[in-house]
C-alpha cells in the first residue's frame, strides 16, 4: 500500500464511496477555517461513508484525547513507539494489535517521534456499517461488544487483514464497471475476517498496561463525571486517599486526574453542541457546575465561544472532537 500522502484524491460524480483519506482530509481542509477551531475535525466531505490511509513517518508527537461521533475506527499498528489510551485503559502497542474504537469513545496516542510510527487507519460511518449488515448480522452490535479493547493478531491473520485493506485504494483508482459494488464487499469481508479472527482465537485480547486501581478509577470517572463530582468525592467512593487517588492516576494516566475530568465534560458539551443543543444545557449536562466557567474553558481550549461554536452548525454526527 502507497503512504497515504502518495494518494490522489477522487470525488467523482460516479463515484459513490469516496475513497482513502490523506491527513489534509482531516485537518488542513478546516485549519483556515474562522468558524471552528482547528482542533475540531471533521471526515471530509462531511457525507463520505468510509476512509482509509496508511501512514507513515518521523515527527508525529501522538492525537491529544479525543473521540469521534459516528464512525468506528479500526487502527492496525505495524511499527512504532506508542502508548495508546483507549476505554479508560492503557496499552503499548507491539506491530499486529488492532484496536478497535466505536464512537464516542475517548481514545488517545502517545508517540515516540524519534521512531517511524507505521500503522493503517480504517473509519467506517454508522450509516455504511447498517447498510452493510444484515438481518442476521449486525455489525454495530457484534463489534460494540468486542470494542474498546486491543486485539494482537498472529503473523497469518495480520497479513491477511493488509491484504485486504490493500485491495480497496486500487479499487479507487479503477475505472472498471462496478468497482464501487466491489469496494463494498471487501469492507464487508473485512468486517467479517475481523469478527471471525477473535472468535477463531486466530486474534487474542491484549491485557492493558494500566494497574486495577488506574482502571477502577477511570471505570468510576467516565460513569460521574456529568455529575457534581470532586476529587475528595471520587476518593471517597473509592475508599482511597485523595494523595493516593491524584498520584495513581498521575503516574499512569499522564495527566492530572481533574484536568482529565474536564477534558471529558469539554468533549461531552462539544459533541452536545454539534448536535444541537443550545449552550446552556450542554454547560449542565456535561456535568459543569458555573456556567461562567464552562464558558472561559471552552473559548480557551478551543479558540471559539459554545455559542458561536453552535451557531456554526459545521460538526455533524461524523465529526471527530479534539480536545
Amino acid at each position: 500500500m502507497r503512504k497515504s500522502n502518495e494518494l490522489p484524491y477522487y470525488n467523482t460524480r460516479n463515484t459513490l464511496l469516496i475513497q482513502n483519506a490523506t491527513p489534509a482530509d482531516y485537518t488542513r481542509q478546516e485549519k483556515y477555517s474562522q468558524e471552528l477551531p482547528f482542533t475540531v475535525i471533521e471526515i471530509q466531505p462531511p457525507n463520505r461513508l468510509y476512509t482509509v490511509s496508511h501512514r507513515i513517518g518521523l515527527g508525529f508527537k501522538g492525537d491529544g484525547a479525543h473521540l469521534h461521533t459516528g464512525y468506528y475506527e479500526f487502527l492496525l499498528f505495524l511499527e512504532g513507539d506508542v502508548q495508546f489510551l483507549l476505554n479508560g485503559k492503557q496499552y503499548h502497542l507491539s506491530p499486529g494489535d488492532l484496536l478497535i474504537i466505536p464512537p464516542d469513545m475517548v481514545h488517545k496516542a502517545e508517540v515516540n517521534d524519534t521512531i517511524t510510527y507505521n500503522r493503517i487507519i480504517l473509519h467506517l460511518s454508522m450509516p455504511l456499517l447498517h447498510e452493510l449488515s444484515t438481518p442476521r448480522t449486525d455489525f454495530d452490535s457484534l463489534l460494540l461488544t468486542r470494542g474498546g479493547s486491543s486485539w494482537h493478531l498472529n503473523p497469518q491473520s495480520l497479513s491477511e487483514l493488509v491484504r485486504k485493506v490493500d485491495q480497496i485504494p486500487e479499487l479507487e483508482a479503477s475505472q472498471k464497471v462496478a468497482s464501487d459494488a466491489l469496494i463494498r464487499a471487501y469492507l464487508t469481508e473485512i468486517l467479517v475476517s475481523i469478527l471471525q479472527m477473535i472468535e477463531g482465537k486466530s486474534a487474542q485480547q491484549v491485557s492493558s498496561g494500566s494497574t486495577v486501581l488506574t482502571e477502577r478509577i477511570l471505570r468510576y470517572v467516565h460513569s460521574h463525571y456529568t455529575e457534581n463530582i470532586s476529587i475528595q468525592k471520587i476518593a471517597d467512593d473509592l475508599s482511597i486517599s485523595r494523595s493516593l487517588l491524584s498520584h495513581e492516576f498521575k503516574n499512569n494516566y499522564g495527566e492530572s486526574l481533574w484536568q482529565y475530568v474536564i477534558d471529558l465534560r469539554l468533549a461531552n458539551a462539544q459533541k452536545l453542541l454539534s448536535e444541537g443543543s443550545n449552550v446552556t444545557n450542554a454547560c449542565f449536562d456535561s456535568g459543569f457546575q458555573n456556567y461562567s466557567n464552562f464558558i472561559r474553558l471552552f473559548t480557551k481550549t478551543f479558540g471559539i465561544t459554545p455559542r458561536r461554536y453552535a451557531e456554526s452548525g459545521r460538526t455533524e454526527r461524523n465529526g471527530t472532537v479534539y480536545l
